[in-house]
């Protein structure tokens, strides 16, 4: 059983997608304002106390006018509040009990406060569709039939869109979207979701962020999913306008100039480059490079991945950055290592001011090598105490299963990284290779993720 919590503002379409979503997952709805309506009826106990506080003018033949009520808790914030508390205490709890009751089905809830009133708690997954404001207004308009000033006080009191990104797993952005495929594509992506990402969809774009470095409102980053794809050395002069058209797109997203993007050859070396002026892509300087580090302000970090494992490094007291391939050849070679040194040298960087974070990689269950490979891990660090969990024997003989992001945690423990600034995304790219391109998955056919790390 899955237990699905969909919230958004007003407009923003969230009780269609949930319509939508709960049809094709066979799922049963439990809508909270219709729990809200149905509690609110002529002698029920929620009905009784919201008429004590708010009094009797906001009914109309002994029922609540909800616009009566609506227009004092859009122009009071204390009584808005205590409205907020009453639900939470009545209309919260009967949805939990309806849930009690539901066994081996799939479950949708739609709820617009499922952060404020804690049931995300009680999810597996949590979405959020968010839109403009214009298309929100729009749509309130046109549904609701109240006038724009109206809908406007109603989007004034509810959270932005910056609120849901932060606390959602998964991120519709419904200005014009087709929810029926955007139902389809979330299906595809329920089993990756976990509480240390978020993807946000916005039409053709997907991409993935990781939630502790959206706390961080110095940076910009994410992870590009398919269908995006950014190329490798040998494909991008073939595919430069699609690969550049991309590059677009993903930056006008996160509101990062595509001028300003920096991307090097990357050979699997451990050789990391300083970004002081340079901007473009495969620029001859950057030959032979698989980790970039800067301390300017608009610099477009960007690295490209099929399996391989992405670092991200922010100083969050110097605000500098770094991003790091680390492919199983750069995992030998310790580039982590290497860049978290300059950090420190070049850059004065103290250990404990830096956040270091794991995008999706191929982890160990998918990560299979033969005898050859399994002994350069073995003779590099069998110095590490967990080596034997690190490498373990295959069901076929000569064939080896290697955790490189264990190695890699490792290795930033070693050089005094603190355990609590090293996030994982615990997100593997062979498992999820119809959402994430994939070398070992599909060769040379493969597309490229970039992973982007920017200073605001």
């Amino acid at each position: 059983m899955t237990i699905i919590g969909i919230t958004g503002n007003s407009g923003s379409g969230k009780t269609t997608f949930s319509n939508i979503l709960a049809k094709k997952m066979n799922a049963i709805i439990i809508d909270a304002d219709k729990v809200a309506k149905q509690s609110s009826r002529k002698g029920e106990t929620y009905y009784n106390e919201i008429v004590k506080i708010f009094g009797e003018e906001i009914l109309e033949n002994d029922e609540i006018n909800r616009k009566r009520l609506a227009k004092i808790i859009y122009n009071n914030k204390e009584q808005r509040n205590k409205l907020n508390k009453l639900t939470n205490q009545y209309v919260v709890e009967q949805i939990k009990e309806q849930m009690k009751k539901i066994q081996n089905k799939n479950i949708i809830m739609d709820v617009p406060l499922l952060f404020e009133s804690r049931l995300n708690e009680m999810c597996n997954i949590t979405v959020s569709l968010i839109a403009d404001e214009k298309t929100k207004i729009e749509r309130m308009i046109a549904r609701d039939r109240i006038d724009e000033n109206l809908a406007k006080k109603r989007l004034e009191i509810q959270q932005p869109n910056k609120y849901y990104i932060e606390k959602s797993n998964y991120v519709i952005v419904n200005n014009k979207s087709d929810l029926e495929d955007e139902a389809e594509e979330f299906i595809k992506t329920v089993e990756m979701l976990n509480e240390k990402i978020v993807i946000t969809k916005n039409e053709d774009i997907k991409y993935m962020q990781i939630k502790e470095l959206l706390k961080h409102e110095k940076i910009k980053h994410c992870f590009t999913l398919r269908p995006m794809n950014f190329g490798d050395n040998l494909t991008y002069q073939q595919n430069k306008e699609i690969i550049q058209n991309n590059y677009k797109k993903i930056c006008k997203e996160l509101n990062i100039s595509e001028k300003n993007v920096v991307r090097p050859y990357q050979t699997h070396t451990n050789t990391i480059k300083d970004v002081t002026n340079e901007k473009g892509i495969y620029l001859k300087e950057f030959e032979n490079v698989d980790g970039l580090i800067t301390d300017k302000q608009g610099k477009v970090l960007s690295l490209t991945f099929a399996d391989c494992t992405p670092i991200y490094i922010f100083n969050k007291k110097k605000n500098i950055i770094a991003l790091v391939h680390s492919g199983w050849a750069g995992t030998t070679k310790k580039i982590i290592k290497t860049a978290i040194d300059k950090l420190v040298k070049k850059y004065n960087s103290k250990i404990e001011d830096l956040i270091c974070a794991i995008g999706p990689t191929i982890r160990q269950c998918h990560f299979e090598v033969e005898e050859d490979v399994r002994n350069i891990f073995y003779n590099e660090f069998k110095y590490m105490r967990n080596i034997d969990k690190i490498i373990k024997i295959g069901e076929k003989q000569g064939k080896y299963y290697i955790d490189t992001v264990e190695i890699n945690k490792n290795l930033m423990k070693e050089i005094g990284i603190l355990e609590e600034n090293i996030i994982d995304c615990e997100v593997c790219s062979l498992c999820n290779s119809e959402i994430i391109h994939s070398y070992r998955k599909n060769g040379k056919k493969a597309g490229r993720n970039t992973a982007i790390l920017c200073l605001k």
